[in-house]
């Protein structure tokens, strides 16, 4: 596999889905199959989600409405989603688009799992 695709490992951490991806989010068919996979698993989802973007250093327009729907699919279940690690760059762009005061990102991910 090329360090530039879309990679997610799933582990379970104190109760919690941690999703931790690597390479660009946005720009393949393997994002939108991530999406589907996550929105139709929700009912079996924690009531916490953390989406740790250590690993994301491109993020595409695509990726930031996939991050905003993952968002809006959790809080109207009931549930949270939140974000953790964020480089710069990323921050930036979801600063840039507005969504920053929605998804409401962690510095690190035992600071998104500790968060109530």
């Amino acid at each position: 596999m090329s360090e530039h695709e879309f990679k997610v490992e799933q582990v379970e951490v104190g109760g919690a889905a941690v999703y931790r991806m690597r390479g660009p989010l946005g720009d393949s068919h393997k994002h939108h199959e991530f999406h589907r996979t996550f929105v139709d698993a929700m009912a079996s989802h924690p009531a916490v989600v953390v989406f740790n973007l250590q690993g994301v250093e491109h993020l595409f327009s695509t990726g930031i409405g996939i991050l905003a729907n993952c968002f809006t699919t959790m809080k109207s279940a009931g549930k949270s989603l939140r974000l953790c690690n964020l480089s710069p760059h990323v921050l930036q762009l979801l600063t840039l688009t507005g969504v920053v005061p929605l998804l409401k990102p962690f510095a690190t991910e035992a600071e998104a799992l500790a968060a109530k």
